[in-house]
């Protein structure tokens, strides 16, 4: 589901919850072992991998270089820390966010092939790349080095550069982990392959989940209205709650709304904020078209529980609808 705080879980992922796995990056360190890139519908495979790009010099003389992307510069960082420490070598992560927004089976292309890892973590089947991106890795590594990588490979008769085609032979070494994001619920998404799929361990993060790990404390309140201590944590279960019953939705886990759809600004949620993006999703989104009559004829029967009037039943425009914000916040705080 949406804001239930996907990218802010990973440090926590890779510091707490993969010790096993090898990992275990200490939050000071994150972001010096850590290469960050969002995926997009307009984001390609060179984008990702690297792409030869006009440089201009003092002399306004023109030449091309190799400009790495973010698999590249976290490729070349694993092979260093390697040749540096073939003995546990420092752990690098590629972190993709919003995996699903861009056509990811085009954007890693041929570096498909090397997702799939044998026992210890390591490429089952090596891709050769040509050209300048094979010569910019090689010479990120150095001459010297090739020989320790080969060797960590742990495949026979392995030689990861060829002189006569100039071509290198990569792989993914198991200090690299890639984790990505992914939010099922939006709308303007590509759809994954199950052959994509399968070559990365899953984990559904729900509303509830990242409601009750970052609100442990019940320290984040709604902006005060009258001096009331509104919690945020009771408005958001209350308000899933509805949302579960009453959306008609396809897979409503994904319609509900996680701990940070809005974000605390100095501890409160702020009144502009719930009306223009809480308020909002409901109106436009949610409960849009010929579901709004079921919005308000929901909220007015959970207004009955305190026996006040059908103030919903005449709300016929979002204008209208965020007038009517206190009693929208009293009905999911009344429980």
């Amino acid at each position: 589901p949406a804001g239930v705080g996907k990218t802010f879980s990973i440090k926590k992922l890779v510091s707490n919850n993969l010790e096993n796995d090898g990992l275990n990056i200490s939050e000071e360190n994150f972001e010096k072992q850590t290469v960050h890139t969002v995926f997009h519908p307009e984001y390609s495979y060179y984008d990702f991998f690297g792409k030869v790009m006009p440089i201009k010099d003092e002399n306004r003389q023109i030449s091309y270089d190799f400009l790495p992307g973010p698999f590249a510069q976290a490729l070349s960082k694993a092979y260093k820390n390697i040749t540096k420490q073939p003995i546990n070598p420092e752990k690098v992560i590629l972190v993709v966010d919003e995996l699903n927004r861009g056509n990811a089976a085009s954007i890693f292309g041929g570096l498909f092939n090397l997702l799939d890892r044998n026992d210890i973590g390591i490429s089952e089947y090596p891709l050769n790349i040509y050209g300048m991106e094979a010569m910019w890795l090689k010479e990120q590594i150095g001459d010297l080095h090739l020989s320790t990588l080969e060797k960590y490979s742990e495949k026979n008769n392995f030689e990861m550069y060829d002189e006569e085609n100039k071509s290198l032979k990569i792989y993914i070494p198991d200090n690299l982990s890639i984790i990505c994001t992914m939010n099922t619920s939006d709308q303007t998404i590509f759809s994954l392959d199950k052959a994509f799929q399968r070559r990365f361990n899953k984990s559904f993060i729900t509303a509830q989940n990242s409601i009750n790990e970052y609100f442990k404390d019940d320290n984040i309140k709604i902006e005060p209205k009258d001096g009331k201590d509104i919690s945020w944590k009771k408005f958001l279960k209350n308000l899933n709650e509805f949302i579960v019953k009453n959306a008609e939705v396809e897979d409503v886990d994904n319609a509900t709304i996680g701990a940070f759809f809005v974000k605390p600004k100095d501890g409160f949620i702020l009144e502009e904020d719930i009306k223009y993006t809480v308020m909002y999703y409901l109106w436009y989104d949610l409960f849009s078209g010929y579901r709004r009559d079921t919005l308000k004829e929901e909220l007015d029967k959970l207004d009955k529980l305190d026996k006040l009037d059908n103030e919903f039943e005449n709300v016929n425009t979002f204008e209208q609808f965020v007038g009517k914000y206190n009693k929208f916040i009293t009905i999911f705080t009344q429980k």
